[in-house]
């Protein structure tokens, strides 16, 4: 299962923070405490950070496959020129 990831990045202090969908909504999520409010500090907004999606990549067992083959290819081939020089 491919779960969606979202990169958050604070518009003042640049610092980069990455979330699932259950993490992002929790994240932004609206405070309605008192003491919370009391100490000054305000919940995460929207407005102060840039959310962008991190596409998921798709992992193919065939590129890695082929560059397997090819270097023992090479590493074989390598070695019989050697042999053939000796």
């Amino acid at each position: 299962m491919k779960m969606t990831k979202f990169k958050v990045i604070n518009r003042v202090s640049r610092k980069e923070l990455i979330f699932n969908s259950e993490e992002l909504r929790e994240f932004f999520r609206y405070r309605n405490d008192v003491c919370f409010m009391r100490v000054g500090k305000r919940p995460n907004e929207w407005r102060d950070y840039a959310v962008s999606v991190i596409k998921p990549t798709s992992e193919k067992i065939f590129k890695p496959f082929a560059i397997s083959l090819l270097s023992v290819g090479l590493v074989i081939l390598i070695t019989k020129l050697i042999m053939l020089c000796i």
